[in-house]
């Protein structure tokens, strides 16, 4: 599936390491193969080394747990990415590892992690869509399917906004 926004861009660790939200919450850093092996997600996560990605989940924990509130629904990850390095943006992941199944699945879920890590992260760099869902390599089609069609009503916009991928395309961002 073609990733429109993102095309050729690859992790950029200074574009991560130099987000204000990076900086200001070091506990909330994490080695990208340790958060996908906490998520669920062990195929392939050899690809993936120690780079720093943001982990969204333990900044929302950390902001209402300071401000005394609920937790809202975030992403999981972001992370930096460059052309050359030029051309800079960040990524949101949510990972979906341990669905078995996506019907209980609802478009306002997604909508509302996506906007929660764009409250968290703001806009600069700014965050780059396809916002991108990754699931196990067997649920591939279902999760696709059932985005496209029962969630976004085969909506062209929406479809390139939410993607989703399993880990062979998302280590395509660390894979020359």
């Amino acid at each position: 599936m073609k990733m429109s926004n993102l095309g050729n861009m690859k992790y950029c660790k200074e574009t991560t390491q130099t987000h204000p939200i990076y900086i200001a919450h070091p506990n909330c850093r994490c080695a990208i193969h340790k958060i996908i092996i906490d998520e669920g997600g062990c195929d392939k996560v050899k690809v993936f080394g120690d780079e720093p990605v943001i982990n969204i989940d333990a900044v929302e924990r950390c902001l209402a747990m300071r401000e005394k509130r609920e937790q809202r629904p975030t992403m999981d990850i972001a992370f930096g990415v460059s052309e050359d390095r030029r051309n800079r943006g960040i990524v949101l992941i949510d990972f979906k590892y341990r669905h078995k199944s996506f019907k209980r699945i609802s478009k306002n879920d997604l909508m509302d992690k996506v906007q929660g890590a764009i409250d968290i992260l703001g806009n600069a760099p700014c965050i780059m869509p396809p916002y991108l869902f990754v699931v196990q390599p067997n649920l591939l089609n279902e999760a696709r399917n059932h985005l496209s069609r029962r969630l976004f009503n085969n909506s062209p916009k929406l479809d390139t906004m939410y993607q989703v991928i399993d880990n062979k395309r998302l280590s395509l961002f660390w894979i020359s």
